[in-house]
């Protein structure tokens, strides 16, 4: 075959054309910093690439799910622990109303501290966390203690319950779910528990029942109300401050266990990028190398060409 110089031109630009793509490819490469930005530069690893990337994404939504709930939980751990600290002092004001050397007057003194102490019980029965009603269970945009509906009968708590005793579930893994709240229904001693208007609290009826015999001066009745462990009255201080501090510690041991849990959450999360990195990321000095490689190449074809291709029409007629 007869070479021309057609020929050795057409070969010439299209090895330009080749080296200058492979230049560009690599350039995009390095601006972006990722080894595949399309399919078709590593179908295989594209696949992978966006299985870690869904894979991550759930990661950070879990990660996320559980700030929010240890942010939820602490709370609710902060309203159960002045609710704790009442118990105290009302078991403390109580002692003293017993006590022989009370006056009546100082036992209206005490009772008056005792009633301060349940209007802080009924607040808290409504505490909110970002708006939502924590004590509510899922109703979380209902009042937990319904206040217009609420009556001292003299031996019971009256009440209306707006809330139900469904837990508040997280999502922090696949398929692993974190009960979050804290059973109003079972915090305040609501019975009959489920839906219904008609309803009473032990813990509410134990308090305003500490208020009446204060009132009355009467001191058996006090002690009742005081009560001791083994007790077969659910409406004693000793019942309703063992209560408290059982949910206390149940919802405690949970929060430690999300704290686990993001531990780990964040340990997964750092070795899924680093295998995304592995995977799309491109290596900066291989692929300079590379780079260089082929600009050497381009220009050793365009001085090659040059010198090939040099006669033409001007130099046959000089």
């Amino acid at each position: 075959m007869r070479v021309t110089h057609n020929i050795m031109t057409n070969n010439l630009l299209r090895n330009l054309s080749g080296a200058s793509g492979r230049m560009i490819d690599i350039q995009n490469k390095l601006s972006s910093n990722a080894r595949i930005n399309k399919p078709s530069d590593d179908p295989v690893g594209a696949e992978t690439a966006m299985r870690l990337k869904s894979t991550l994404s759930s990661m950070e939504q879990w990660k996320q799910n559980v700030s929010e709930g240890k942010a939820y939980m602490q709370s609710v751990e902060g309203t159960l622990g002045g609710m704790i600290d009442m118990t105290h002092r009302l078991r403390e004001l109580a002692i003293q109303g017993a006590n022989g050397s009370s006056t009546p007057d100082d036992r209206l003194k005490i009772k008056s501290e005792v009633d301060q102490i349940i209007k802080q019980f009924e607040q808290s029965a409504n505490t909110q966390f970002n708006g939502r009603y924590v004590f509510s269970g899922t109703r979380s945009d209902q009042e937990a203690l319904v206040n217009a509906d609420v009556v001292w009968n003299g031996s019971a708590y009256e009440l209306s319950w707006g809330g139900n005793s469904k837990p508040v579930n997280i999502e922090v893994g696949p398929g692993l779910i974190i009960d979050i709240s804290v059973n109003g229904e079972s915090l305040y001693g609501i019975e009959p528990p489920g839906p219904g208007p008609a309803k009473t609290s032990q813990l509410l009826s134990t308090l305003y029942r500490l208020s009446d015999a204060l009132e009355n001066d009467d001191y058996d009745e006090i002690n009742a109300v005081i009560g001791k462990d083994g007790s077969s009255d659910p409406c004693t201080l000793t019942e309703v401050t063992n209560n408290l501090l059982t949910i206390r510690s149940e919802l405690g041991a949970r929060n430690n266990r999300l704290e686990n849990i993001e531990k780990q959450i964040e340990i997964n999360i750092l070795n899924v990028k680093q295998n995304l990195s592995a995977v799309v990321d491109i290596d900066i000095a291989e692929a300079i190398i590379q780079f260089k490689s082929i600009q050497n190449v381009y220009q050793a074809a365009l001085a090659v060409g040059a010198q090939i291709i040099q006669p033409s029409l001007v130099d046959y007629m000089r």
